[in-house]
Formats: structure tokens, C-alpha cells, sequence
């Protein structure tokens, strides 16, 4: 196909045709795919709708949360997957949790609004009951994610060292989340290593195999560490 540009004197099948082609295919762009962003689970599927439903039901019935995640474990009933726990093919605490947390269902109409807030009151009310309070204050609280279940690391004393674990973990077992502790001395001197202090790190994601990613607002570090487990 001959195109010419008769302001310029220029044509593509003139001499240097090939460069001028070359030249304007720089300037196209392909177009910016929109990214999808998968429907809660539950949303637009009816046997996870039934799960759903079936969660909120024991739980209202005087089940933990744990012992809903083993019982669905034990129907092998396929759990949520997501982006940070494409390893683990089991419930846990977690994905209970946030499924009994989630409004979507109320909006959605999978559940009720009357089975909404007796749900609702009743996790406040369990809370209270098993007297859990604010962790002790420090810089890395809310930071650490788990890379196998997604839930959050918290801090545990063992003699003179500071430990950071997998709730999850230490809510179940290793067959709830296979994930590992870290030291928080080790953890601080990677964090001090990949950039210059806490105050930087927007999320940091540790992973059982022995390394751990550091987010940033000026990008990702990924980094090895030797995990603690017993």
C-alpha cells in the first residue's frame, strides 16, 4: 500500500519508504486492555452461593470460624482462590472471615438483612468475649501479609526475640496455612536494606519458600530471608 504526503514530499514507496513506515508504526499504540477484576465469590455462581449462605448459617448457629473452614475442608468443598493464595487448596479462618465481613452478599441479595446484622453483632460480640485487644505498638503492625492465605502477620515474644507469624497459622495448624515466622530483627534489616526505613514500605508479602516481596510507592523488592519454623 502506497501512501503519500505531498506537503512533506515524502512517499512510502519512494526511496527510504521502508524507514518512513518503520517511523510512523512507532507512533501507534496498541489498545490499553481493560483489566477485569473477578466477582466476590459467591457472586454469579449458585453452588458457591449455597456455600455462602451455608457459612452465614453456621456461624449463626455457634460455629467458629475454623471449624467452618474444616467442615467445608472435610466436604471438599473448593475454596476461594485469589491472586495471593493460588498455593493453598484449602479454607481457612481467613476466607471465612471475610465472606462473614463482606456486605456484597447483603447487597447482593444472598443474604438477608435481618441475617446480616445478628451476623454482624454476633462476631462483636464473640470478639469481645475472647477479650482480643489492639496489638502492642509497632511500626510493622498491618504490614506483613501472608503469600499463602492472605491473612496478616502478628507479633509473638520468645525469650528475647520478636516473632512475626501467620494469624491464621496460629488460629489452626500448619494444615490451615503452611506459612513460617520470621524474626523481627532479620526482618528489619532487609526492610533497611531494600530502602530506607519502615516509613517507606506500603505492604510486605512473606512466602514460606524463603523469600519475601517489598512494596513501595517507587516499586517492588523481592528479597530472601531464612525462616524460623519449628
Amino acid at each position: 500500500m502506497e501512501i503519500d504526503f505531498i506537503d512533506e514530499d515524502l512517499s512510502t514507496s519512494g526511496e527510504g519508504g521502508e524507514e518512513l513506515l518503520s517511523t510512523l508504526a512507532s507512533f501507534l499504540k496498541p489498545p490499553k486492555l481493560k483489566k477485569t477484576v473477578p466477582a466476590p465469590y459467591g457472586i454469579g455462581d449458585e453452588e458457591e452461593a449455597e456455600v455462602v449462605q451455608r457459612i452465614f448459617s453456621l456461624f449463626l448457629e455457634g460455629h467458629g470460624r475454623t471449624p467452618i473452614a474444616s467442615a467445608l475442608n472435610a466436604d471438599h468443598v473448593p475454596p476461594p482462590i485469589t491472586d495471593i493464595k493460588k498455593d493453598c487448596a484449602a479454607w481457612t479462618y481467613c476466607d471465612i472471615r471475610r465472606i462473614l465481613a463482606d456486605p456484597v452478599y447483603r447487597d447482593e441479595g444472598l443474604i438477608d438483612e435481618q441475617t446480616w446484622k445478628h451476623t454482624q453483632a454476633e462476631a462483636s460480640r464473640r470478639n469481645g468475649a475472647y477479650g482480643r485487644r489492639p496489638p502492642a505498638a509497632s511500626p510493622l503492625h498491618g504490614l506483613i501479609t501472608c503469600g499463602v492465605c492472605g491473612d496478616h502477620f502478628t507479633r509473638r515474644e520468645r525469650g528475647k526475640s520478636s516473632l512475626w507469624l501467620c494469624k491464621t497459622y496460629l488460629r489452626g495448624s500448619r494444615a490451615s496455612c503452611p506459612s513460617r515466622c520470621i524474626r523481627e530483627d532479620k526482618l528489619f534489616s532487609i526492610i533497611n536494606e531494600a530502602v530506607s526505613g519502615v516509613g517507606d514500605v506500603d505492604n510486605i508479602t512473606v512466602w514460606p519458600d524463603g523469600h519475601l516481596i517489598i512494596n513501595t510507592p517507587t516499586g517492588d523488592f523481592e528479597k530472601n530471608w531464612e525462616g524460623d519454623a519449628k
